[in-house]
């Protein structure tokens, strides 16, 4: 939920939960799936249950409004569900795959099939058995890549559309409007103001 407030993602530095600690995982990996989700050390058996995080975060501007919240609660419990980076997961090689390309056109879903030598169709069970789709990859790689370009550059609006891969601006602040719930002029308005604050 906070992360949706400030449209970021706020890394965690802890977790404390009471719970009692899992068996330890079997195989390579020697993460516990609480582990993998939060992404930082979790601490088990604890007084109480706790998320830690860098206290610098509590400066961001909420830029969520009435609207977007509306928005939001009609689209939970779904949007609540953050999903983990796993690396040797087919929707973590195509996110990597495309970050490298976001200057160029991205690839459609056939092109990026064929690149990984799979059928369309195998390309889409796949994903869909990690509970993802192509296209909301291509989105939240554009959504991230925006908000980078926005927090840490001068680019014009236009320019920032045209690196993430929008000919067109008005369709960029309405993808973005979509993502976010507020268009990227305001957004990068509010990053600054609390940036100065």
């Amino acid at each position: 939920m906070a992360n949706w407030l400030v449209a970021q993602r706020i890394p965690l530095t802890g977790v404390d939960l009471a719970a009692r600690a899992p068996e330890p995982p079997r195989g390579p990996s020697r993460l516990t799936d609480t582990e993998r989700v939060f992404n930082t050390q979790v601490r088990y058996g604890q007084p109480r249950t706790a998320l830690h995080f860098d206290a610098s975060w509590l400066r961001l501007p909420v830029v969520q409004d009435a609207s977007s919240l509306q928005a939001f609660l009609n689209d939970t419990p779904r949007n609540l569900l953050t999903r983990y980076r796993d690396d040797s997961c087919l929707a973590e090689r195509i996110r990597r795959h495309l970050r490298c390309h976001l200057d160029d056109e991205l690839p459609s879903l056939e092109q990026m099939a064929e690149t990984l030598r799979l059928t369309p169709q195998t390309l889409r069970r796949r994903l869909r058995d990690e509970g993802r789709g192509y296209q909301s990859i291509k989105d939240s790689l554009r959504r991230d890549a925006a908000i980078a370009f926005l927090e840490n550059t001068d680019l014009a609006l236009q320019q920032v559309a045209l690196r993430v891969g929008f000919s067109e601006p008005s369709t960029f602040h309405r993808a973005f409007k979509k993502w976010t719930g507020v268009a990227p002029g305001e957004y990068r308005q509010r990053q600054m103001m609390g940036a100065a604050a």
